[in-house]
């Protein structure tokens, strides 16, 4: 049991209990998965190549000498849309990047990694348009591996849409629906004998969590047919908020905060995800009390404030705020 025996002994259900307004222990939130979802993918269309020496090169020019024998080695970057659903069942399309390595012309894959993207502002920077922070680990391809990205639901296709920010139930259905979708179009395109496919789950951030969620949906909850293709023979999980509360905890006793957004998100997302932690309060009420930013009427409609947080990063990515006290009065920092 990778997931259990990543943790101490005996921690395991704190550790789930601490995952909190992530869907825990919530049956009604089991979703059913089509095996072969509806996809749309084009061969011909290939966002961008790299050349994994030249790629590790570019990363670090000490990786020349590593690296020296894949000089045939290329990494081809597609993109496609698959059919998912929304958490109350509604149809959604999603859209996902696939990294496929090449001898040539002639493509090689005996495994397949899962890279669970980490927390994205920019709607410009989702996996389907671009390499992301934690795409390197396409450099496994000197391994013949796959990478599969998904956007996730608030990224790509679906930009319009509120981020599913750490709950886990929806953002598993949504990249298992990814790996099914990915796993035939390595099929039916690439001719890949997936009979043998190894697949490697990862992420960082964000990523590192929804990589915990992955397996911990793959231990608990998935179904003997649904294993044999997600199936992971490896879990790596980096940097992820675990536990929300004590992220909130720590990061209000500071001043200054890397990435205040992630607060925000983590307030709006669970509103919308899973109102019954506000009670009977609306994320309105909720931000105009304690949110010194984030009132009309920029939160309007129901999107507007989580697409203001998409926009306020610099060209480099990084957040424009640093403090605290950009986002939260001193009555919500204090209680």
């Amino acid at each position: 049991n990778v997931f259990k025996s990543a943790l101490v002994p005996g921690t395991t259900n704190q550790f789930y209990e601490n995952c909190i307004y992530c869907g825990k222990n919530d049956t009604s939130k089991t979703f059913t998965f089509n095996m072969k979802p509806e996809y749309t993918f084009a061969k011909e269309e290939i966002v961008e190549r790299k050349n994994v020496y030249d790629y590790a090169c570019e990363l670090d020019p000490a990786m020349a000498s590593i690296f020296a024998g894949y000089k045939t080695l290329n990494l081809r970057k597609y993109n496609f849309t698959y059919q998912s659903t929304k958490l109350d069942g509604t149809p959604i399309t999603l859209s996902a990047g696939l990294i496929v390595p090449f001898d040539g012309d002639t493509p090689n894959v005996t495994a397949l990694a899962v890279n669970n993207h980490p927390t994205i502002f920019g709607a410009d920077r989702a996996p389907s348009l671009c390499w992301t922070p934690t795409t390197p680990i396409a450099l496994c391809s000197t391994a013949r591996t796959a990478v599969l990205e998904c956007d996730l639901i608030g990224l790509g296709s679906t930009v319009d849409e509120i981020s599913d920010f750490h709950c886990w139930h929806l953002t598993s259905k949504s990249t298992i629906d990814g790996i099914f979708a990915a796993y035939d179009i390595l099929k039916e395109y690439f001719d890949v004998d997936c009979t043998d496919l190894k697949k490697v789950n990862a992420g960082y951030s964000q990523g590192g969590f929804d990589s915990m969620a992955l397996l911990r949906y793959y231990e608990e909850e998935s179904t003997d047919n649904e294993k044999t293709i997600i199936n992971p023979i490896a879990c790596f999980s980096g940097s992820g908020a675990y536990d929300l509360k004590v992220m909130f905890d720590e990061s209000l006793q500071n001043e200054e905060f890397q990435y205040p957004e992630y607060l925000l998100m983590g307030i709006i997302t669970a509103k919308y995800y899973h109102p019954e932690i506000f009670g009977e309060h609306t994320i309105e009420e909720f931000l105009t009390d304690y949110g010194k930013r984030f009132v009309e009427p920029i939160i309007s409609k129901d999107d507007a404030a989580i697409q203001a947080l998409k926009q306020e990063i610099d060209s480099n990515g990084q957040s424009i705020y640093k403090q605290i006290g950009d986002f939260f009065n001193i009555e919500f920092i204090n209680n």
